[in-house]
């Protein structure tokens, strides 16, 4: 089993009223083996997840209401295949 986390902060392409949009998130997820014939064949099977948040509700003098923020969160699956293909051939 292998786990993985992180985080990202990115600035987001809108700019409501001049103001800059954010979009921050954190992940973390993990990956199981499946059971498989040969260690050459070797797959696994991830699940990771996503919450973030996107905007802001910043309040200025040009922007007294504030803007919109939302809350996402995400959940992705995904198969690893690994098979002979991706190993380099020797020709004797």
């Amino acid at each position: 089993m292998t786990y993985r986390a992180g985080i990202s902060a990115t600035q987001l392409p809108y700019r409501p009223e001049g103001q800059t949009l954010y979009d921050r998130a954190i992940s973390w997820g993990f990956s199981l083996p499946v059971p498989s014939a040969t260690p050459l064949e070797a797959a696994s099977m991830n699940l990771a997840f996503t919450y973030g948040q996107r905007g802001n509700t910043d309040i200025n003098l040009a922007n007294p209401n504030g803007n919109v923020r939302e809350d996402y969160v995400r959940v992705q699956v995904g198969l690893t295949l690994n098979n002979r293909w991706f190993i380099k051939r020797r020709i004797e």
